[in-house]
């Protein structure tokens, strides 16, 4: 599901689809953008669901409009001031600073417009921000008796230093973009027509780096370590570094020490065409219902097809089939010409002479990171003449031959 499919007709941050790794979340609260309770949740849910998705994309924060990126608390939420109410705001809001700060994977705001009193303090826990000529920035708050978050305060005081946070908290009137880049709260001020398009861009070129390592290094920049003992500085680093040299060439590593079976996974179309893709995490599930499943990378050019599909067949393969394991490995079209394949009482493609063929009625899609589980509830097994054939450290090895 992409991000955009969350979207509803009273959502206040619209979702873009992903593109590039990248979902710009767009605040959306006409007419100036304002921070409402149901604002602040609905974001902090947003950033907290694609934080524990499997591949978190990179996020672009911004406004709708060109006068706000948002103008500060919505304030028909306070009347009278009343303690509860003003309590439970904060700690909504304190909530979403820190969905923010712990989002590992690049942050980028585009300010477009007014920022005040709060917003800033949600744009200094972003990895980037940008700003519109015209853009401005301040906090309010000592003019209305209001009180700034102080994981906030906390955050201005670090970025813009003891004298400038003073100047913009107790003062509490507006600098623009120029200013607040030259204090540090702004990285680059661009052209209004172009601020969208820099920032996305840099969010494109940040998701293309490491995951693993991005993470690490905004955890060592959120979690400052000066003063603790080197004892405990160099827990972190160990165990950022086991997170981080655990890398997938490692892991496949590891994996290709264990020998398993080889099967070419086949079905056909709505269309009537034939799809097919070579798998060797298959196993069986259950014997009472007869349950088996197969592993699909969500990357194959087959996984549209063959998340549509109702009936599949996996065949086990001998050597014999080796080369065309190997190009059903692969991308690309025609891979039945080669086989001699039938059809089985579904219309779906099977190898009379495999070591074994199991036709499938789909049960289940499971995810499973960058694969999904193909659960298969089996409606047919016949066994062939052939011995199976494995792979083993990124070749075949036949039943019976020793490994070099």
């Amino acid at each position: 599901m992409t991000a955009g499919s969350h979207n509803t007709a009273l959502s206040l941050v619209h979702a873009s689809d992903e593109v590039d790794g990248v979902v710009v979340l767009t605040l959306s609260h006409p007419p100036a953008n304002t921070l409402s309770n149901a604002l602040v949740s609905e974001l902090t849910a947003k950033l907290v669901t694609l934080a524990t998705g499997p591949n978190a994309p990179a996020v672009v924060l911004t406004g709708a409009g060109e006068r706000f990126f948002c103008a500060g608390g919505d304030m028909k939420e306070a009347v009278d001031f009343d303690a509860n109410v003003m309590v439970e705001r904060m700690a909504g809001f304190h909530a979403l600073l820190c969905a923010l700060e712990n989002y590992p994977r690049p942050l980028v705001c585009a300010v477009n417009g007014w920022c005040v009193g709060g917003r800033i303090e949600m744009a200094l826990f972003t990895d980037v921000v940008y700003a519109a000529v015209g853009a401005r920035f301040v906090f309010p708050e000592i003019k209305h008796g209001m009180l700034p978050a102080v994981k906030g305060i906390s955050r201005v005081r670090s970025v813009a230093g003891d004298r400038a946070a003073r100047r913009l908290l107790l003062g509490g009137e507006p600098v623009d973009a120029a200013t607040a880049e030259a204090i540090g709260i702004v990285d680059q001020v661009v052209e209004r027509n172009e601020l969208l398009a820099t920032a996305v861009a840099d969010a494109r070129s940040a998701a293309a780096k490491s995951p693993a390592v991005f993470a690490a290094l905004k955890r060592a920049l959120h979690s400052d370590t000066t003063g603790r003992p080197d004892e405990e500085q160099l827990r972190v680093t160990l165990a950022d570094a086991r997170t981080v040299f655990n890398d997938p060439a490692a892991f496949r590593s590891a994996l290709a020490q264990f020998p398993s079976g080889v099967t070419i996974v086949t079905t056909r179309s709505e269309t009537g065409t034939l799809h097919g893709f070579t798998a060797s995490s298959f196993a069986a599930l259950s014997l009472e219902p007869p349950l088996i499943l197969v592993c699909l990378d969500r990357g194959a050019d087959r996984f549209p097809v063959f998340m549509a599909a109702k009936h599949f067949v996996v065949n086990i393969v001998t050597d014999a089939h080796a080369d065309l394991a190997l190009k059903f490995a692969t991308k690309g079209e025609n891979k039945f010409a080669d086989g001699n394949f039938e059809l089985d009482e579904a219309g779906n493609p099977l190898l009379p002479d495999a070591a074994a063929v199991i036709s499938c009625e789909l049960e289940q899609a499971v995810p499973g990171g960058d694969h999904v589980i193909l659960i298969g509830r089996v409606r047919d097994a016949r066994t062939g003449a052939g011995k199976p054939v494995t792979w083993y450290r990124g070749g075949f090895l036949p039943l019976g031959e020793r490994a070099a």
